[in-house]
Order: structure tokens, then C-alpha cells, then sequence
């Protein structure tokens, strides 16, 4: 198992999040966002040029950080 953090929880982000979530031994384990709404799963506001938005997410499995420094920090 691959555990992956994601910075920045903005098109992007969503777009590797949802790819992540298809690849065999891949795992999502952290997202860092400023953004309290985010942290929380709420990605609707999230619109790109392709693709669909970003919906809710369930994130109870994934640790949440505000600052890249935190998840840097964190010795897990």
C-alpha cells in the first residue's frame, strides 16, 4: 500500500484524489487545505474545465491538515 498526501484541495487536487481512489495499493492518507470546508469533505465549490466537480467527500479515513508544516511534522 502507497499512502498518499495531497497539498491543495482545488481542481487539481480533486482530480488526483479521484484517480488515486482507482489505483491498486493506492491510498489517499492526508489532505492539506486552508480551508476548513474542504477539510471537511465539502468540495462542491470545486469546478474545473473538465470533468465533474468535487462533491462531498468522506474523509474519515484520511488525516486533514491546515498547514503543509503540520503534515510534515506529523511522525505518522
Amino acid at each position: 500500500m502507497v499512502n498518499i498526501g495531497i497539498v491543495g484541495v482545488g481542481f487539481m487536487g480533486v482530480t488526483h484524489y479521484k484517480a488515486i481512489d482507482k489505483v491498486k495499493g493506492g491510498k489517499v492518507a492526508a489532505v492539506v487545505s486552508r480551508d476548513d470546508k474542504k477539510r471537511a469533505g465539502d468540495w462542491r465549490s470545486i469546478q474545473g474545465n473538465f470533468g465533474g466537480g468535487g462533491g462531498v467527500q468522506d474523509l474519515s479515513k484520511v488525516t486533514c491538515y491546515k498547514t503543509l508544516d503540520e503534515l510534515l511534522a506529523d511522525p505518522a
